[in-house]
């Protein structure tokens, strides 16, 4: 199969007329944003801190002066260890922008590729343990063989999945730092799997562009991607605005919603892409992205609703579709004022 033949381009099941009544929605969403913001503001005033909460007090930035001092929630657990690992991290990025763009275009490619991985391994080792790149590596191994032996994409899940499930449940046997599992060893093993998938496609070295979570924690490193002439996905929308919940998915963590869209998703869905293939799909790359968090019960219950919330918008998008909500609906509301116009 060629890639030509794995994209698959879908007609859209309907398309969204055009509504005079995008003024209002634009009031509806704005306002709706702004009663967010006030509320949290106001929840976090009266909020009883007791000693233990992860919280400090600091003057906040750029207002500090007119507030004085607030307290700062840290309960943020990815937050508060990407910002000071981000810091130290800087120096890699750049001697990986000097590498790349400068000594790349100099040496041959029989010389920069073992120099690229020495780097690449010393900086890993330095930052994420050696034990951990050692760890990485042998998984990246088993799969490779498995791809290589078995060419089979159903035996590269059945080799992977076990990895990941221990890696994301059983870290404090790593590493004393679960961010480093989280941000190295469970990330590295999302590009084996990829690229195996895709040598078994005959897609050629792709690599996976899993690198979109938050603006700012995936937006940086995508600063240096791009230096580097790399075309790093865009950045997550903003969910306040959001009207269709598929979207939250397609155009937030954008990496992950390619990853299991290339290689869960469509795979279970050809050829015939039935509306019973759909919901095996849907169910299945939520399994993985559960298996991806961890099967704890605050994930359990948001992948469940995440789950309801788009079934309900798939079910709306074939009501809407209907004939009769389609003439109720030019009758009585857009189609009205558009004809009056």
């Amino acid at each position: 199969m060629t890639a030509a033949q794995f994209k698959r381009h879908r007609a859209p099941l309907f398309v969204y007329p055009a509504l005079p009544e995008i003024k209002l929605c634009y009031a509806v969403t704005l306002s709706a944003m702004f009663y967010a913001w006030y509320r949290v503001y106001q929840a976090s005033e009266i909020y009883p801190w007791n000693i233990g909460d992860f919280g400090v007090h600091e003057n906040p930035p750029l207002i500090g002066n007119l507030t004085g001092q607030r307290m700062k929630d840290q309960t943020n657990w990815e937050w508060t260890h990407w910002s000071p690992f981000t810091l130290s991290y800087i120096p890699v990025y750049l001697i990986h922008a000097v590498l790349f763009n400068i000594v790349g275009g100099f040496l041959k490619e029989s010389l920069f590729t073992p120099l690229y991985i020495i780097f690449s391994i010393t900086a890993c080792s330095i930052y994420f343990t050696p034990f951990l790149v050692a760890v990485s590596i042998a998984q990246g191994l088993v799969i490779f063989l498995v791809t290589h032996f078995i060419r089979r994409t159903i035996v590269v899940w059945l080799a992977t999945l076990p990895i990941l499930y221990v890696v994301m449940h059983y870290s404090s046997i790593l590493s004393n730092d679960p961010f480093l599992i989280y941000t190295f060893v469970s990330y590295t093993l999302l590009s084996y799997v990829s690229y195996s998938i895709d040598v078994i496609r005959g897609f050629g070295r792709p690599g996976i562009a899993f690198h979109v979570k938050y603006v700012v924690i995936f937006g940086f490193p995508s600063m240096f991607a791009k230096i580097d002439n790399l075309q790093p996905l865009p950045g997550p929308i903003c969910l306040i605005r959001v009207t269709l919940y598929s979207k939250v998915w397609r155009e937030f963590d954008r990496g992950l919603y390619k990853f299991f869209k290339s290689y869960i998703f469509i795979p279970i869905c050809q050829p015939t892409f039935s509306v019973q293939r759909k919901i095996v799909g849907v169910l299945v790359s939520f399994g993985f992205v559960l298996m991806w968090h961890g099967f704890y019960h605050h994930n359990k219950v948001w992948i469940g609703l995440n789950i309801i919330a788009l079934f309900i918008e798939m079910s709306s998008k074939v009501i809407y579709g209907l004939k009769g909500v389609d003439a109720f609906r030019k009758r009585w509301m857009s189609g009205k004022y558009s004809h009056e116009n």
